[in-house]
């Protein structure tokens, strides 16, 4: 069994964390139970766009078909269009 009771850190300029576990039923088959939350975390980024996102997401269930559920909002986003 490997526990994360806290891992956190920051993705280009937002707060991450992560907790939760992932156990061994079958060495080569291993059961995902974790939670992410993350807050403005930046998910792109060229000329025309900044985009930001909020997030708390739970993956639970065996490697193989896994379930994720939860939420991702965009947050702190710029679009911009320039015309040609």
């Amino acid at each position: 069994m490997l526990n994360f009771e806290r891992f956190n850190g920051d993705l280009a300029g937002g707060p991450f964390t992560i907790s939760g576990r992932v156990t061994f039923p079958k060495l080569t088959e291993p059961t995902l139970d974790f939670q992410l939350k993350a807050q403005s975390i930046l998910v792109a980024r060229n000329d025309s766009l900044t985009a930001r996102a909020d997030a708390n997401l739970r993956v639970i269930g065996p490697w193989a078909s896994a379930t994720v559920t939860g939420n991702v909002a965009l947050t702190n986003s710029q679009f911009s269009r320039t015309s040609i």
